[in-house]
């Protein structure tokens, strides 16, 4: 693996963590009150958030390196 983008496997690391942790949230509020099918995307949302805020953390930092 590139020596240089070791750094931002946490912040994905994180992501995916934060996703995971998310979905006890939508599971405990959403699927309840709403069902499968409003759950289901509001985890897909979910993650596409996560990652997407990733992806800026990450570039942000990729930007301010040079």
């Amino acid at each position: 693996m590139n020596q240089k983008y070791d750094r931002y496997v946490d912040t994905l690391a994180l992501a995916i963590v934060l996703w995971l942790c998310s979905l006890l949230l939508v599971g405990l509020v959403i699927l309840p009150l709403f069902g499968w099918a409003v759950a289901v995307y509001t985890a897909v949302g979910f993650l596409a958030l996560f990652l997407f805020l990733c992806w800026g953390i990450c570039g942000w930092q990729v930007i301010k390196e040079r």
